[in-house]
């Protein structure tokens, strides 16, 4: 806990916390104002929710090999500027993303959601244009897993 404070207070980039015990309690809302921070590795810890105090100025975050059950719209919003975001090895299910759970994330480019308890492709997911893939004539492959 000590070295997380001590982190908080210089200007960091990139903050590495996976592989610890973390737990949603155990991350400070004191992160939120760490507008320096740009990437959160936070995966393999004990975290049973989305986190909520996480700096707005975040573009890459990994949540994978959590127990994170739900993708809240609200905790979303709270990152507009996110491009990648790698829910790998959770236990989101397809009715528990939220309804346009997307919608305040307009620079999301990578989702990274195997290894979850998806039935289906779930409704609260960016839309893909329908022109998407029209330029792409030399596609031979597309993976979706």
């Amino acid at each position: 806990f000590f070295i997380l404070m001590l982190c908080l207070m210089l200007p960091i980039s990139v903050l590495y916390l996976q592989n610890n015990r973390i737990d949603n309690a155990g991350l400070p809302t004191s992160l939120e104002r760490q507008l320096t921070v740009r990437v959160v590795y936070l995966y393999d810890n004990e975290l049973d929710d989305f986190p909520t105090h996480l700096p707005p100025s975040l573009r890459e975050l990994h949540l994978q090999d959590n127990n994170i059950r739900t993708l809240p719209r609200s905790a979303l919003a709270r990152l507009p500027l996110l491009e990648k975001l790698h829910m790998d090895d959770n236990s989101v299910s397809t009715v528990s993303i939220e309804d346009k759970a997307f919608a305040n994330n307009p620079r999301l480019r990578l989702l990274f959601l195997s290894r979850n308890h998806l039935s289906s492709i779930p409704s609260g997911l960016p839309r893909i244009a329908d022109d998407t893939f029209s330029r792409l004539s030399n596609l031979t492959e597309l993976s979706l897993v």
